[in-house]
């Protein structure tokens, strides 16, 4: 099946080769040289006059143009409006291209500055998009002083292609007075495309406005400036889009609607499925000896993971994706051990479906862009396929096509979602399932010692279960030891001013149903503060030098946490010859149900302190709520964070009685 990704929306609304920008700029009229901050908002920073994207996607005489250019003018009102927004950066991955960048200042007086061309420079991005290589097109604008208009354009070309799908980005990070754009329909002198449709999220944009140059328009007014915040939900779910598509919608109403789409995605795999003889006696030799259900789909799992090669991916040499051969049926893919990922999906349903078992392609939305609800009608949602088998009368799922998962395992994004079970006769949503807080957890023990300087020295082991471990295996699965340890060291770099790091070793086996962990050596100068014959101590290792979760008293977007969690330290410290403990005070702990709860345990003499801390946040299920209750959980928050970094306080101890 052809996959509908959920790209980027702003690596979507950008442009390629053929100029589509008209050769003068629009003219400024008096009104907005002399334009000041809205009286709605006297302390606005900028106010963006218009945002105009041109959109064509077609294939004239067969040959794919993909092109977009984006037209911005911006009046500045103030410094710290010049200073965010004179320097500009346009993002782009992979293979897309951004070229004829044009700008220009004009000042209050109708003086203009252009843009110079060796002004425009790419780099690298600061981060990737979903695994993707960033890059950025900078410049800044010449000379903008507050009262000034800038103003740039700029095309692209995603690439050569043809798309059902046009994702539009309403919102930026600046309020926008007019956004249009200009949408050229999809056409194709060999395929029947259907009628232009779009679906808004979060914004009104009206009709679709037919042009005389074959364009349509979609216009917007008074568009808000979108803020990022601190785990809120994928953007998809919280900012002003819209979805321009073309897909048959004759099936109408949200029962119907999935229903048919599953029928239909059935039959067009269940066509390159051959479930012969041959297939049978080979999935009876795959599982033979396993003693359950659940051990035969492993079985069926591990084959299908382990010896069919993706033909795209890693594990395959050069070589052996040129002599690749394409596969029409799942006997070829079984046949060849290599094929697409459709193909070997479709290979493991094959063998599933030959050892006796009920299998199914499952369609479903993933959360790395969006909260899908059902009542968003379009296959483009629908962007990741896994394997669903009934057993015990329930539906279970793999991911067959991630090498860092074992059989049964589903990401973070993959989990707690609906998945559309295609069938001819049984479709429908199926929830697949989340690990619980009690089956994601981070464990760190220290074992310390203290001098009476301050310093610190010992042993740190940390262990990872669940959605940590599975998270950690996909971000460091290509990387060695070395630069494990350098990210590392990076990060304690920015706890400690001072610190030496040695022995580090990392613990990953490659069985994915284990744990992963990292232990090492550390000595940290200074660790405590010494003030006379006093030392002040966090017993916390772990929360020394971090930051609070949620610093702001104010909350605009939801709060959302991928999954739930537990964090449990557990760390001894030697105290330094001649040091007590003075009168410890610190909280038990409280419980915050149905979310979680904060367990805190402190008990020291005159040679030791151990300290054991546990924290559960989530319960059963990822964490979604309304902006409204954010002083709650903030208050959850700053409450962990406060007993996280409460000292304690050594003093050097009494000299024991005369005569004792």
């Amino acid at each position: 099946m052809t996959k509908r990704f959920l790209p980027c929306l702003a690596a979507c609304v950008f442009l390629s080769p053929h100029g589509l920008i008209a050769a003068d700029w629009r003219p400024v009229t008096p009104a907005d040289l002399a334009l000041k901050p809205p009286k709605d908002d006297p302390s606005a920073d900028v106010e963006v006059l218009f945002r105009d994207v041109r959109i064509l996607n077609e294939a004239p005489g067969g040959h794919a143009r993909n092109i977009v250019t984006e037209y911005i003018r911006m009046k500045i009102f103030s410094d710290r409006g010049k200073d965010k927004y004179a320097s500009v950066e346009i993002p782009y991955w992979d293979k897309n291209s951004i070229y004829d960048v044009e700008g220009r200042t004009i000042h209050p007086d109708g003086t203009v500055i252009d843009l110079k061309k060796d002004a425009v420079f790419e780099k690298d991005a600061a981060k990737k998009n979903r695994g993707h290589s960033a890059k950025v097109i900078a410049f800044a604008l010449p000379s903008v002083e507050p009262g000034s208009i800038i103003e740039y354009r700029w095309k692209k070309n995603p690439g050569e292609f043809i798309s059902r799908y046009i994702p539009l980005d309403v919102q930026t990070d600046y309020p926008v007075d007019e956004v249009t754009f200009h949408v050229k329909p999809l056409t194709s002198q060999y395929v029947q495309i259907p009628q232009m449709r779009m679906l808004p999220f979060r914004c009104n944009p009206g009709k679709i406005e037919p042009e005389s140059d074959g364009f349509s328009a979609i216009t917007l007014h008074n568009v808000p400036a979108f803020h990022e915040e601190p785990y809120m939900p994928p953007e998809l779910s919280v900012k002003q889009w819209i979805l321009v598509y073309y897909e048959e919608n004759t099936n109408a109403g949200k029962d119907k609607f999935w229903t048919s789409l599953s029928r239909e995605h059935y039959k067009a795999f269940e066509a390159r499925v051959k479930v012969n003889g041959d297939a049978k006696a080979f999935a009876a030799e795959i599982i033979s000896g396993a003693a359950s259900d659940d051990d035969k789909i492993a079985r069926i799992y591990d084959y299908c993971h382990k010896t069919l090669k993706d033909v795209h991916g890693s594990q395959i040499t050069t070589e052996e994706r040129e002599l690749a051969k394409e596969n029409r049926t799942t006997a070829d893919t079984i046949k060849h051990k290599s094929g697409t990922k459709e193909d070997i999906r479709l290979a493991f349903v094959a063998l599933l479906q030959a050892a006796g078992f009920q299998a199914r392609i499952a369609e479903m939305a993933d959360r790395t862009s969006l909260l899908f609800d059902p009542a968003f009608q379009s296959a483009y949602f629908l962007n990741k396929d896994l394997v669903a088998v009934h057993v015990n009368d329930s539906w279970k799922f793999y991911d067959v096509n991630n090498e860092a998962l074992a059989a049964g395992q589903l990401r973070w994004e993959e989990q707690g979602v609906l998945a559309l079970i295609d069938d001819p006769k049984e479709s429908g949503f199926v929830k697949t399932p989340i690990l619980s807080a009690t089956q994601t957890e981070v464990q760190r023990v220290g074992a310390f010692a203290l001098s009476e300087e301050g310093n610190l020295e010992g042993d740190v082991r940390e262990i990872r279960t669940g959605n940590q471990a599975m998270q950690w295996r996909e971000d460091w699965a290509n990387t060695n030891d070395a630069e494990r340890e350098d990210a590392l060291r990076e990060q304690l770099k920015k706890r400690f001013a001072e610190f030496e790091l040695t022995n580090v070793k990392y613990t990953a086996s490659p069985n994915a149903n284990m744990p992963v962990g990292v232990s090492y050596h550390i000595v940290v100068h200074g660790y405590a503060q010494r003030t006379g014959k006093r030392l002040f101590l966090n017993p916390n290792f772990f929360a020394v030098g971090t930051t609070a979760r949620f610093t702001s008293n104010e909350r605009h977007q939801p709060i959302y946490f991928a999954y739930p969690w537990t964090e449990t330290e557990s760390i001894s410290w030697s105290l330094p010859p001649g040091f007590e403990l003075d009168h410890p005070d610190f909280p038990g702990g409280y419980k915050f149900p149905p979310l979680g709860s904060y367990v805190l345990r402190i008990a020291g003499n005159t040679k030791r302190v151990n300290y054991a801390r546990t924290f559960s946040f989530g319960g059963d299920d990822f964490v979604a709520i309304t902006a409204e209750v954010y002083p709650n959980i903030k208050n959850i928050f700053d409450k962990v964070y406060e007993a996280d970094n409460k000292l304690l306080t050594l003093k050097v101890a009494a000299p024991p009685a005369a005569g004792n």
